[in-house]
């Protein structure tokens, strides 16, 4: 099941690790890291979950997208526009099967990208530096993915690439940092054996 390159990509606010707020990022739309986002995954296979698949731009050229909807949770009508499964091992199959020699890329939420992350052999990591404040008040279930900033500090993960940015969030023209850090599995046998 080693074949392909799998890696995820995920977006998270520091120091806390905030990667969603309800049903949405905690941070207005940036668009370096929407276009980033875009670009890598254009042509080859996405794994997201049921709420991360409803929020993904229109304007994604993915080969193919997988949707983990696992077992407990709410129902998933069939489409022509995905393919359905309730794991992400399972999501590996049908991804080795429908799109051999495609990169896979887990892009949430943060039950696919918990399982996911012992089986990637690359992580994308964008950190975000700003107030989550400044966006208008957005009341739900705050989802931490603290394990996105803490690969900096595992001995499994080494970085093999970073890129530091200034920002302006739209119409507000607030400046933040952003912070890109690309990790590769420091030892690549060692992947799905947690």
């Amino acid at each position: 099941m080693n074949e392909q390159t799998r890696a995820i990509m995920v977006s998270v606010s520091v120091p806390h690790g905030i990667f969603r707020v309800g049903n949405r990022s905690p941070w207005p739309a940036i668009k370096r890291d929407n276009e980033n986002t875009r670009i890598m995954t254009n042509g080859q296979v996405i794994v997201v979950g049921p709420t991360t698949y409803s929020l993904l731009p229109k304007n994604f050229s993915h080969e193919l997208c997988i949707v983990v909807n696992h077992p407990y949770s709410s129902p998933l009508v069939d489409s022509n526009d995905y393919l359905l499964c309730e794991s992400v091992e399972e999501a590996l199959k049908l991804a080795n099967t429908n799109a051999p020699g495609k990169k896979v890329f887990f892009l949430g939420g943060k039950r696919v990208l918990t399982e996911a992350l012992q089986f990637c052999t690359d992580a994308y990591v964008a950190e975000v530096s700003c107030d989550c404040r400044l966006q208008e008040p957005i009341f739900g279930v705050m989802t931490l993915f603290p394990e996105a900033l803490l690969l900096k500090e595992s001995r499994d993960w080494m970085v093999r690439g970073v890129f530091d940015f200034k920002e302006k969030l739209g119409d507000l023209g607030v400046e933040f940092d952003l912070r890109y850090t690309h990790y590769t599995k420091v030892d690549p046998g060692s992947i799905g054996k947690d």
